[in-house]
């Protein structure tokens, strides 16, 4: 059986390790909060790119029939669509 010395240093022990634990895991969330601070950022860098990027090709896009959105930190085609049509041949 058990002397109440040996219970208590048992219980300590335990405590210190959960403490360590909760530490660990704090540490963790942290970590991860901070990554996921970088992705938002990029998403939002990303976005104004975008922004400027539509609002300079509509302001300089008079004759060209299609307007690209082009982003340039991934050098991808997002997307492109018709921003104007050609309505010449209609009577």
């Amino acid at each position: 059986m058990k002397t109440m010395r040996t219970k208590i240093a048992l219980i300590l022990t335990i405590e210190r390790c959960a403490n360590s634990l909760a530490m660990k895991i704090n540490k963790g969330l942290q970590n991860i909060k901070k990554e996921q601070k970088k992705k938002i950022m990029k998403i939002s860098i990303i976005k104004q790119e975008l922004r400027m990027r539509i609002k300079k090709d509509i302001n300089n896009d008079d004759n060209d029939s299609r307007n690209i959105i082009y982003c340039s930190l991934h050098d991808k085609i997002i997307d492109s669509r018709i921003s104007k049509v050609n309505t010449n041949f209609i009577n």
